[in-house]
């Protein structure tokens, strides 16, 4: 109610820029797509923010460090650090939004006028003003089972994702849960000689500089 407020043709919107001598006539920011998409990420961006938040707080700072020690730049350190340690949080996230956005229609109504029809909105209107239930319950049971099979693809990929690894070499192999398991075989502290750590690659025992990484299947 409050983004009505905000966006309509007398809004505090419009007349800010009016009185900034930006616009003469008002801005149609209400009953479009923008104002509906504003109003979802408005709703749902806290339950994206939160699950991204508490996988960054758990990256340990040694393989950032270590990183710009080996001369990598912002985004190199993004791309190949920070994303794929922080990925599966963006994936959890979008997983608890896409279900509630699916089936909004709140957000439609009020910020829409009713203009475009969003899956939910179709399903609420089934069930108000058409009074058809059996097509709006039909249409419920669709888009459950397909929030369902959504949910069972990644919960196998997230399986996939946490079997052990195997780091081969000429004579052995280590078996390691994840990736940051190596970066902590890699990135082990050894104080100098000035009282200042630095970070040194230790010698795996047979792997000669070959080591890599291959999944390993449970049996």
């Amino acid at each position: 109610y409050c983004w009505v407020l905000i966006l309509r043709d007398e809004g505090l919107a419009n007349n800010f820029l009016k009185s900034l001598g930006i616009i003469t006539d008002p801005l149609p920011l209400l009953y479009n797509d923008g104002s509906i998409l504003l109003g979802l990420v408005y709703t749902f961006l806290p339950f994206m923010i939160l699950p991204v938040y508490s996988t960054l707080e758990r990256i340990d700072p040694r393989l950032i460090e270590v990183a710009y020690d080996l001369y990598a730049n912002r985004y190199a350190v993004f791309r190949r650090v920070i994303w794929p340690l922080a990925k599966p949080g963006a994936l959890v996230g979008a997983s608890i939004v896409f279900a509630p956005a699916l089936g909004s229609f709140l957000a439609p109504d009020l910020l829409g006028g009713g203009k475009r029809l969003l899956i939910g909105s179709l399903v609420q209107m089934q069930f108000t003003t058409s009074r058809n239930w059996p097509f709006g319950a039909a249409l419920s049971i669709g888009v459950t089972i397909g929030v369902l099979l959504i949910f069972l693809a990644r919960s196998r990929q997230v399986k996939e994702e946490g079997r052990p690894f195997r780091l081969h070499g000429d004579h052995h192999a280590i078996l390691l849960r994840t990736p940051a398991d190596f970066g902590d075989l890699l990135l082990q502290r050894q104080p100098a000689g000035d009282g200042v750590e630095r970070f040194q690659r230790p010698l795996v025992r047979g792997c000669r500089g070959q080591c890599r990484y291959s999944p390993r299947r449970d049996q």
